[in-house]
């Protein structure tokens, strides 16, 4: 599979339409040292030179009020020493996210920005488009009809006060839980939606999905490393899933037994205004995905070895994140009532914590959403607490999305969900075996 990944962080992975508009404050001689493209999702500009690309207007900004704190793109004449991003929290300015090349999205005035914008080290300044908010993606399928937004605030940023300036624009709030929103909008209102303020971001929301429905021991390969001696005795392995047998250690699956199990959480989610979640604790009701992932990595095979996973000795720590929902209003017309994974937070660095602090340095995750490839938000945050956590592996399915259609012999591109999209992580995949109809 190839997924075409060429941004290093959110805003650069995250950003939509370039556009050359609302410089402030420079100079001839700084325009034509900007010669650094600045790459965006859906295409590059270089600040100086006669690259643009079209907006509509109402996705446009010529500036902002004075004394008004906006958004700007702030570019460096080269790699950035610490000592020029000190100068802008001198001058008053919020360095926020990183966007290559040499720039960052910068929170400002119009003052302080006509400040930065003349100092030594920046090449370039210029407005925060409210297309750049958008994902290409969620523009182009955006229709009459309301769908499902996932809607970041910046960070720093009143969640609840940018709420209601959505809510005031058209959009419906249906849930919130920290920075993050989840908006049923319309073609009209995900474009007004754009122009509030502290508005980071918005991207199609899709309900992730389980994954790895057919795998086992055989297509795994685990015996070849058990036979050299790697047997995970030395660690401990997360598992992000549905849940783990009868819910508790003593009744979680005899391949796992009581003394190799750390800890179990619990994770059900929250109710809202689209779904009702049914909390059943960590018991695997459903479809035992959870417990067949964690034999997986962890499982013992019982006495005659049958089904070992990879890591027949590590301990586990294992979070259960699926529940039943009942879905409302505009939900109910997307997803029909059934098992999801709700309890998986909106910023995925919590669930990633609570594994790290209960010892966890491995973890391991199969469930995604189909995203076509996309580098979305959750992406985002796995790849930011590995940044911050580099002693953690975090390892993601490449998802259920994977087909041939030309028959090539080779899986077509961008079928990878997301976070399995993130830079950071190892994405497994590709094992072109589907055995349901004889696999036991």
């Amino acid at each position: 599979m190839r997924v075409r990944l060429t941004h290093l962080v959110l805003i650069a992975a995250l950003f939509a339409l370039p556009l050359l508009a609302g410089r402030v404050g420079h100079t001839q001689a700084q325009i034509e040292l900007a010669v650094a493209p600045i790459y965006l999702r859906a295409g590059t500009f270089t600040p100086g030179l006669s690259q643009q690309l079209e907006v509509a207007p109402d996705l446009t900004l010529a500036g902002y009020a004075a004394r008004q704190p906006g958004y700007y793109l702030v570019q460096f004449r080269g790699p950035v020493p610490a000592a020029w991003k000190d100068q802008l929290a001198e001058l008053g300015a919020t360095v926020l996210d990183y966007i290559p090349d040499y720039a960052f999205k910068v929170r400002m005035t119009p003052e302080v920005a006509a400040q930065v914008a003349g100092q030594p080290g920046v090449a370039w300044t210029g407005v925060f488009q409210p297309a750049f908010k958008l994902d290409p993606a969620a523009l182009a399928s955006a229709s009459g009809e309301p769908q499902l937004y996932r809607v970041e605030v910046e960070r720093g940023a009143d969640a609840l006060a940018t709420a209601g300036q959505i809510a005031a624009a058209g959009g419906q709030v249906l849930g919130a839980e920290g920075q993050t929103l989840l908006v049923a909008a319309d073609a009209g209102q995900l474009r007004a939606l754009a122009r509030v303020l502290d508005v980071a971001w918005a991207e199609r929301y899709v309900l992730p999905e389980k994954h790895n429905e057919f795998g086992g021991g055989q297509i795994i390969g685990a015996g070849a490393a058990n036979t050299n001696g790697y047997d995970g005795s030395t660690q401990t392995v997360a598992v992000a899933d549905t849940g783990r047998g009868g819910g508790t250690a003593a009744t979680a699956h005899d391949d796992i037994p009581a003394s190799r199990i750390t800890a179990i959480y619990n994770w059900p989610g929250v109710t809202d205004s689209c779904w009702t979640v049914s909390d059943d604790g960590a018991v695997d009701v459903d479809s035992g995905h959870g417990t067949h992932t964690a034999l997986s990595v962890l499982g013992d095979g019982g006495p005659g070895g049958e089904g070992r996973g990879s890591a027949p000795a590590g301990r586990l720590v294992f979070q259960a994140v699926e529940n039943w929902a009942t879905m409302k209003g505009i939900c109910a017309l997307l997803y029909p009532n059934g098992y999801y994974l709700t309890g998986l937070p909106a910023d995925l660095n919590s669930l990633y914590q609570q594994a790290y602090a209960a010892g966890a340095r491995i973890h391991s995750n199969s469930w995604g959403s189909a995203q076509a490839g996309a580098y979305t938000a959750e992406s985002v945050q796995t790849d930011t607490f590995i940044w911050n956590n580099r002693d953690m592996l975090i390892t993601f399915s490449a998802g259920n999305e994977g087909v041939d259609a030309n028959s090539d012999g080779v899986i077509d591109n961008d079928s990878i969900g997301a976070p399995a999209t993130a830079k950071n992580v190892l994405t497994v995949g590709a094992s072109e075996n589907d055995r349901q109809g004889n696999w036991q």
